[in-house]
Protein backbone atom coordinates (compact mmCIF):
# COMPACT_ATOMS: atom_id res chain seq x y z
CA UNK A 1 0.00 0.00 0.00
CA UNK A 2 1.58 3.24 -0.94
CA UNK A 3 2.61 6.05 1.67
CA UNK A 4 -0.54 8.76 0.58
CA UNK A 5 -3.38 5.57 0.65
CA UNK A 6 -5.26 5.10 3.97
CA UNK A 7 -7.64 3.33 5.08
CA UNK A 8 -10.52 4.70 6.32
CA UNK A 9 -14.02 6.85 5.25
CA UNK A 10 -13.46 10.09 5.21
CA UNK A 11 -16.25 12.75 6.97
CA UNK A 12 -14.43 15.69 7.31
CA UNK A 13 -15.93 17.71 4.34
CA UNK A 14 -15.22 20.56 6.59
CA UNK A 15 -11.86 20.40 5.70
CA UNK A 16 -12.85 20.07 2.07
CA UNK A 17 -14.47 23.17 1.80
CA UNK A 18 -11.87 24.92 4.06
CA UNK A 19 -9.68 27.52 2.51
CA UNK A 20 -5.63 26.56 1.76
CA UNK A 21 -5.05 29.87 4.91
CA UNK A 22 -7.18 28.69 7.35
CA UNK A 23 -5.74 24.55 7.33
CA UNK A 24 -2.37 26.24 7.39
CA UNK A 25 -3.82 28.61 9.87
CA UNK A 26 -4.81 25.94 11.79
CA UNK A 27 -1.69 23.14 11.69
CA UNK A 28 0.19 26.05 12.53
CA UNK A 29 -1.94 26.02 15.59
CA UNK A 30 -2.33 22.27 16.27
CA UNK A 31 1.60 21.61 15.78
CA UNK A 32 1.81 24.15 18.57
CA UNK A 33 -0.96 22.91 20.55
CA UNK A 34 0.67 19.35 20.40
CA UNK A 35 3.89 20.84 21.69
CA UNK A 36 2.52 21.97 24.40
CA UNK A 37 0.08 19.06 25.29
CA UNK A 38 3.36 16.60 24.76
CA UNK A 39 5.39 18.15 27.17
CA UNK A 40 2.54 18.67 29.80
CA UNK A 41 2.26 14.42 30.33
CA UNK A 42 3.95 12.61 32.47
CA UNK A 43 5.24 9.13 31.17
CA UNK A 44 2.98 7.13 33.54
CA UNK A 45 -0.22 9.04 33.62
CA UNK A 46 -3.43 7.69 35.40
CA UNK A 47 -4.88 6.69 32.22
CA UNK A 48 -2.58 5.23 29.52
CA UNK A 49 1.20 5.85 28.91
CA UNK A 50 2.56 8.08 26.73
CA UNK A 51 6.19 6.08 26.14
CA UNK A 52 3.41 3.60 24.11
CA UNK A 53 1.40 6.24 22.52
CA UNK A 54 4.31 7.80 20.97
CA UNK A 55 5.67 4.05 19.65
CA UNK A 56 2.45 3.90 18.48
CA UNK A 57 1.25 0.86 20.41
CA UNK A 58 -1.01 3.35 23.14
CA UNK A 59 -3.69 3.48 20.01
CA UNK A 60 -3.39 0.38 17.87
CA UNK A 61 -6.45 1.15 15.48
CA UNK A 62 -4.88 4.81 14.79
CA UNK A 63 -7.85 6.94 13.87
CA UNK A 64 -10.24 3.73 13.04
CA UNK A 65 -12.62 3.22 10.43
CA UNK A 66 -14.09 6.21 10.18
CA UNK A 67 -12.50 9.79 10.00
CA UNK A 68 -14.50 12.33 12.10
CA UNK A 69 -13.75 14.44 15.14
CA UNK A 70 -17.33 12.54 16.86
CA UNK A 71 -15.50 9.02 16.37
CA UNK A 72 -12.13 10.90 17.15
CA UNK A 73 -13.72 11.87 20.99
CA UNK A 74 -15.18 8.89 21.67
CA UNK A 75 -11.73 7.08 21.05
CA UNK A 76 -10.02 9.63 23.28
CA UNK A 77 -12.05 9.28 26.21
CA UNK A 78 -11.65 5.84 26.21
CA UNK A 79 -8.22 5.93 25.75
CA UNK A 80 -7.04 8.66 27.01
CA UNK A 81 -10.20 9.43 29.80
CA UNK A 82 -10.80 12.58 28.10
CA UNK A 83 -10.80 14.46 24.84
CA UNK A 84 -9.78 17.90 26.38
CA UNK A 85 -6.70 17.38 28.39
CA UNK A 86 -3.60 14.49 28.58
CA UNK A 87 -3.63 11.80 26.24
CA UNK A 88 -7.12 11.93 25.19
CA UNK A 89 -6.29 15.53 23.44
CA UNK A 90 -3.28 14.59 22.21
CA UNK A 91 -4.79 11.88 20.48
CA UNK A 92 -7.42 14.18 19.32
CA UNK A 93 -4.70 16.80 18.11
CA UNK A 94 -2.75 13.82 15.99
CA UNK A 95 -6.28 12.83 14.08
CA UNK A 96 -6.98 16.34 13.56
CA UNK A 97 -2.99 16.79 12.14
CA UNK A 98 -3.44 13.79 10.12
CA UNK A 99 -6.70 14.93 9.13
CA UNK A 100 -5.17 18.58 7.42
CA UNK A 101 -2.47 16.36 5.69
CA UNK A 102 -4.47 14.02 3.85
CA UNK A 103 -6.68 16.83 2.82
CA UNK A 104 -3.67 18.50 1.40
CA UNK A 105 -2.47 15.36 -0.50
CA UNK A 106 -5.90 15.44 -1.90
CA UNK A 107 -5.64 18.58 -3.11
CA UNK A 108 -2.07 18.11 -4.63
CA UNK A 109 -3.43 15.15 -6.12
CA UNK A 110 -6.11 16.84 -7.65
CA UNK A 111 -4.22 19.32 -9.01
Amino acid sequence: MSRDMRIGINLRGDLARASLDRLDHELDALFIERKIVLDSISNLTSVGNKYLYQIGMGMPFGRGLFHARLIYKMSATLYGGSYKKGLGRLYMIDCEIKDILDECRRRMKAA
